[in-house]
């Protein structure tokens, strides 16, 4: 269980690859921009390079939410810097539930949604959301939170 935080009750996030959809969805929405460091890699064939990120171990997942990978709510953006930090540092991240939970967000609205967490822990940083990222994460821990995580 080293590799996992727990974010709320039975919820865990992890580092686990993403599949080829939330990798899209993110690519779509971020263009490779780093959502911590907003730091964009361009390869040599003019192809953006990140790290998808899971967020939430899929084991862990409610049925109704294991085929929504497409909606990439379960992804983070990150660079190699970022992804490394996010893996492998301390880190505090449990009150990304809280704070995804408390916020509104206007659905035609352009503005970044940013989620504060510790990385490494005692460091804070921010996890910056586009709004249909953040509705797509707010709408999946809605339902963990029903099922009663």
């Amino acid at each position: 269980m080293d590799h996992f935080t727990r974010v709320t009750k039975g919820v865990y996030f992890a580092n686990r690859e993403s599949n080829s959809e939330e990798r899209l969805f993110l690519e779509q929405e971020y263009e490779g921009h780093c959502q911590m460091c907003l730091k964009q890699i361009i390869k040599h064939n003019g192809q953006h390079y990140f790290e998808a990120i899971n967020i939430i171990k899929f084991n862990d997942l409610n049925e109704k939410l294991k085929g929504s990978g497409r909606l990439g709510w379960n992804s983070l953006c990150l660079c190699p810097n970022c992804a490394a930090e996010y893996n492998y540092c301390s880190k505090k991240i449990s009150m990304i539930y809280e704070q995804v939970m408390v916020k509104e967000v206007e659905t035609d609205s352009d503005d970044v949604i940013e989620i504060d967490v510790e990385i490494p822990e005692g460091k804070r940083r921010t996890i910056k959301y586009s709004p249909r990222h953040f509705m797509s994460l707010k709408q999946a821990l809605k339902i963990l939170s029903d099922k009663g995580l």
